[in-house]
């Protein structure tokens, strides 16, 4: 169910909820006037209960029949119809002695007056725990959703990082702007739901009971004042009873007073004696009536019994001060009666309203948590304004002209003036060429592969933080959609019921104390809220998704890296130590060409010097292999050993040791060719190879590069695109 059926259905369950009719107009209310006579005629209580003008039907007037509670909580109007007054169903019936109000109100056994109303008010102790309960509950949700805008803030910096330098940078900021209103929104949705509904609803609850409390305690007063008029009534009851227990001795003793003077006399008493004198009413005619009191004190005159007829008429009138104070006392037992009645009655009415008003103010709580879900909702901007954007990346790339190779021969080892696009010829691979008289292009190749292996480098590092973006995302949505099924399922909403319990705290006090507009409110949204975790675990799994193929690449991508790093470096190290090869073996063969330079003009001069001597001398013959060594040993002597050789051979044998060391040059100059030719070779291989390598590599990076980066694009677009559809289904 999202929030916006939620609300709806909130509303019904509003206008459907049953509504107190005001009704200012009181049933009328008959009292019924008492007489001392019946007063006496029952010990338990002289004043009958003033019947109510509405009471409970025939089969509920048993106060062990009557279930309050149940009758409470089904008082909702249906078919639109209005709820009746609970001092109307409610109010305690007349029509026995048990229900009397006059009884001792902490006595349970005696204490059957204002039974519906002492229901009513227990039952609003337990809705206010309950509407705590709520309250906490609503608080710990608002507490779920700021930990996931939390969680969700603190991945921010993690996409920063990821993104900054890159050519997802300008696309971040997009990504970072859907979060941070999500983010935004949620958390004051936490706020609103904390300070404006949790905080006020729990102070609700608590003032509920305080009202509540306060209607109670009318009654009770009202009731006090009931109990204590019956007890005055019922003491001067007893007085009166005992008044006429003394009138009644005193006429006795003037009864028998009157007959002991009888028979003390002659005088005939017959009459007198066994008579009171008459009373006024009964005088002769035209005698003067006189009252009983005068008439006792006349008797009492006339037979010398004034002491005894005073004891009878003072006797008379205690009897009649008594009883006027006793009829006094009943009406006043009365009017606290009809009080205590009244005061139910209002009780009652306010206790109905403070009901309704607690029912109205938790539905709209109920309501306002689900209109500021929805405004939190709608003020989200999940919605990434363009497609996949055009990812920047490095447009210098491109491929290497074939490299030329110098001649050493050309001039002294320098490289040939270099024309390069970029103006930096102080960088580390420009001075390795020229020291290695490589060409310029292999330092472009170079410096691209550098390039190529910090940008590859830099996308792992990327790689690295947006795949944990992006599970720290999935994690904070599926702790989530996993804490709000747990609190559900702590109060009995969700989950199998365990054995022994039927259900949670909450779900339990809900279904025992609320009524059917209650509980459909919060069967509503409780809907809302497994469906708002079902759709975070959705989301989570979404995120999940567009990020295993990220976790794909991350899989392989570090020795890939490593593995493209190695070869780079190998080939450029191998082509180093060829091009220094190359350069050690010309300086050989120039130093070689050099000695046989020598060798030819010594040997040059020596013939142009020795030509006549050399026609008529005997001629060397000794053997080449002595030459050759007089020639290593000469050679070692300070300018060649030639001062030494003419003092010490002859112009032939100083002819023929510098033959075998011109052959000996020859040699080694055609041995230092070959060489350096060889030298040559491999660094041209070496070269060659590098440059194949490198512009593989680099049209292969290319390729890789772009689908690397396309892949983190839509693995950021899938996450927000999760958290829209999280949005969206709420």
């Amino acid at each position: 169910m999202t929030t916006v059926e939620a609300t709806a259905s909130i509303e019904g369950a509003r206008s459907k909820g049953s509504l107190l009719e005001e009704d200012d107009a009181s049933s009328a209310e008959e009292k019924k006037e008492v007489s001392p006579e019946e007063g006496e005629g029952n010990d338990d209580t002289s004043v009958p209960l003033v019947k109510s003008g509405s009471s409970l039907d025939d089969e509920a007037s048993n106060a062990d029949d009557v279930d309050t509670s149940s009758t409470l909580n089904t008082l909702d109007s249906t078919d639109g119809e209005p709820c009746p007054r609970w001092a109307d169903v409610l109010s305690t019936p007349s029509n026995a002695a048990v229900f009397t109000p006059t009884a001792d109100i902490n006595s349970l056994k005696q204490n059957m007056h204002g039974w519906a109303l002492k229901s009513a008010y227990d039952r609003t102790k337990v809705l206010s725990r309950t509407g705590k309960n709520c309250s906490q509950l609503l608080s710990d949700i608002a507490t779920l959703n700021d930990e996931l805008s939390n969680a969700m803030l603190k991945l921010r910096p993690t996409l920063d990082s990821a993104a900054s330098g890159t050519p997802l940078d300008d696309f971040s900021t997009d990504i970072n702007a859907c979060f941070v209103s999500f983010v935004k929104q949620t958390h004051e949705m936490a706020a609103c739901t904390q300070n404006d509904i949790v905080r006020p609803c729990s102070e609700f609850s608590a003032n509920l009971v305080e009202e509540g409390a306060q209607i109670y305690s009318r009654y009770s007063e009202s009731r006090l004042r009931c109990s204590q008029a019956r007890k005055d009534a019922l003491k001067m009851r007893q007085r009166c009873e005992a008044s006429v227990k003394d009138a009644e001795g005193a006429a006795h003793a003037l009864r028998n007073a009157r007959m002991s003077k009888r028979k003390s006399s002659d005088d005939n008493v017959t009459t007198s004696a066994t008579m009171l004198p008459q009373s006024v009413d009964e005088a002769d005619d035209g005698e003067v009536k006189l009252s009983l009191e005068e008439t006792l004190k006349r008797f009492g005159s006339t037979h010398g019994l004034a002491k005894t007829c005073e004891a009878v008429a003072s006797a008379l009138a205690d009897i009649e001060t008594f009883e006027k104070k006793y009829v006094d006392l009943v009406e006043a037992e009365n009017k606290a009666v009809a009080d205590a009645q009244d005061s139910e009655r209002q009780a009652l009415d306010a206790a109905q309203q403070n009901e309704e008003k607690r029912l109205l103010y938790m539905i709209g709580v109920l309501e306002r948590f689900l209109l500021t879900t929805r405004q939190a909702l709608d003020k989200m901007a999940l919605d990434i304004t363009a497609g996949p954007l055009e990812l920047k990346l490095d447009s210098s790339q491109h491929d290497a002209p074939t490299p030329s190779t110098p001649s050493i021969f050309k001039g002294p080892i320098k490289s040939p003036r270099r024309l390069r696009t970029t103006s930096d010829d102080t960088g580390p691979s420009i001075n390795e060429t020229k020291l290695l008289n490589l060409p310029d292009e292999l330092a472009d190749l170079r410096d691209t592969m550098k390039s190529l292996i910090s940008r590859q480098s830099a996308r792992l590092k990327a790689l690295k933080l947006i795949s944990s973006f992006n599970e720290g995302i999935a994690t904070a949505l599926e702790n989530f959609a996993a804490n709000i099924l747990s609190r559900l399922e702590s109060d009995g909403f969700v989950g199998k019921k365990s054995d022994g319990k039927k259900s949670g705290p909450l779900a339990a006090q809900l279904r025992k104390n609320e009524g059917e507009s209650m509980l459909n409110a919060w069967i509503i949204v409780i809907k809302a809220l497994k469906n708002n975790s079902q759709l975070a675990r959705d989301a989570s799994k979404q995120v999940k998704g567009g990020n295993s193929q990220l976790y794909n690449i991350l899989f392989q991508a570090d020795k890939e890296l490593k593995a493209l790093k190695d070869g780079d470096e190998f080939r450029w190290k191998y082509l180093n130590d060829a091009a220094k090869g190359e350069t050690k073996a010309k300086l050989k063969h120039s130093q070689l060409l050099i000695d046989l330079g020598k060798a030819k003009g010594r040997l040059s001069t020596l013939e142009d010097d020795n030509a006549t001597e050399s026609v008529n001398g005997s001629k060397n013959n000794a053997a080449p292999s002595v030459n050759k060594a007089m020639g290593k040993m000469f050679s070692i002597l300070p300018r060649g050993g030639e001062h030494v050789m003419n003092q010490m051979l002859t112009p032939q044998q100083r002819q023929a040791v510098v033959m075998e060391q011109l052959k000996e040059a020859e040699t080694k100059e055609a041995k230092a060719a070959e060489g350096a030719a060889a030298a040559k070779s491999v660094k041209e291989q070496a070269i060659a190879s590098y440059t194949k390598e490198a512009k593989s590599l680099i049209r292969k990076s290319e390729s890789d590069e772009r689908s690397t980066w396309e892949l983190m694009q839509e693995s950021l677009m899938c996450a927000v695109d999760a958290v829209n559809r999280f949005r969206q289904g709420q």
